[in-house]
């Protein structure tokens, strides 16, 4: 299956000159509120306006450039449920470890949510104590880091 990457179209509508001059597909506003295929990129804005003259689709990640250029906005990260945080920053997420032992002190890690590989990367870790204790990370383990919410 081939990557597709989310770009929405906040200042203007499509049109020559208006968006990258390489192959994409363009998607109605109308069918990115409607459609539920278009879940994540919903998700993704900061807020509906992202895109009001709908949405591009490529099947590469678009340069820092190209998204300044164009005034499109990055669909392509994920947010925090409960105050919209873009969680791809660095230091955003907050994920435990939880020692198995009761009473243990659990480790902390903190990082980002890579969108594209989707997984979380771990920036500043001190790791584990001894090497032969038991950790585990709950399904519950990671949290935003601005509003503490659990993610």
């Amino acid at each position: 299956m081939t990557e597709r990457y989310f770009y929405g179209l906040r200042g203007r509508p499509p049109g020559p000159g208006a968006t990258p001059s390489i192959p994409h597909e363009y998607i109605l506003p109308e069918a990115i509120e409607s459609e539920a295929q278009y879940e994540s990129p919903r998700q993704a804005r900061a807020n509906p306006q992202d895109t009001r003259h709908g949405m591009l689709i490529f099947t590469h990640v678009l340069s820092a450039d190209d998204i300044r250029r164009f005034d499109l906005r990055n669909l392509n990260i994920i947010r925090c449920p409960h105050c919209r945080t873009d969680l791809s920053v660095s230091e955003s997420v907050m994920r435990e470890y939880e020692h198995k032992t009761e009473g243990e002190a659990s480790v902390f890690a903190e990082g980002f949510y890579d969108a594209h590989a989707g997984h979380f990367e771990s920036e500043v870790f001190g790791g584990f104590d001894d090497g032969t204790s038991l950790y585990d990370q709950r399904d519950d383990s990671d949290t935003c880091m601005s509003c503490e919410g659990a993610l």
